[in-house]
């Protein structure tokens, strides 16, 4: 079967025809997905209906079976934060700082330029304050900030985020997606799984994800 992954000359995220399953169990079966510039895209669909598959496909952490990716250069991924282990021995700045690492290198000391990314990426967060507390000391909230801001510590042209308001109470998810639309609004993809309907209601588009196949739900002019 083909397929293809390439860089996107344009500022769209795009995924066309996908399929990809595991041993016996089919999961994607033709998807589609575009995400594009200045707006926040969600893709919804219940538990088990392939969104986080395809987010790994668009990521790249997946190779499809079948079907063609676009990206435009690199991606920042946000991942859910259950799957982040709380136990981190890091500070919430030394968290925000390993987004610098695409620029840096893995092993070569923080940089002005890399500290003033931080300090921007954590501000936009509104967790400068917590800069030196321990992430295993956090609310759920804050740990949601700090990995937003270590993803726009990246600086990269898209941000990906599966599930980025579970868990989180009405008032810190209302700021969070509000923080997402300002994000996108400067030029940015946006993409978030997600299946909450206060996160579906605050996106521009939504595509909904239905036995391994996607449909755009629909499109918010505002």
């Amino acid at each position: 079967m083909d397929t293809l992954t390439r860089t996107n000359p344009s500022s769209h995220l795009h995924a066309c025809d996908v399929w990809f399953g595991y041993p016996g169990r089919p999961v994607l079966r033709g998807a589609h997905l575009e995400a594009r510039a200045g707006e926040v895209t969600a893709l919804a669909g219940g538990n088990g209906a392939g969104k986080t598959t395809l987010l790994d496909v668009v990521c790249g952490v997946r190779e499809p079976e079948r079907g063609e990716v676009w990206r435009p250069g690199r991606l920042a991924y946000v991942p859910q934060r259950t799957a982040v282990d709380a136990r981190l021995p890091l500070t919430v700045g030394g968290l925000v700082a390993t987004g610098t690492w695409a620029h840096r290198g893995l092993l070569r000391p923080l940089r002005r330029r890399d500290r003033a990314t931080v300090g921007r990426a954590m501000e936009r967060l509104g967790i400068v304050d917590l800069a030196r507390r321990r992430v295993d000391e956090l609310s759920g909230g804050q740990v949601q900030r700090a990995l937003v801001a270590r993803a726009l510590a990246t600086e990269a042209p898209v941000l990906v985020l599966d599930e980025p308001t579970t868990g989180l109470d009405c008032g810190t998810r209302r700021d969070l997606l509000a923080i997402l639309a300002e994000i996108a609004a400067e030029g940015r993809v946006v993409l978030q799984a997600t299946h909450d309907d206060s996160a579906l209601d605050a996106s521009d588009v939504v595509v909904e994800l239905l036995h391994g196949r996607s449909r755009v739900r629909h499109t918010v002019v505002r």
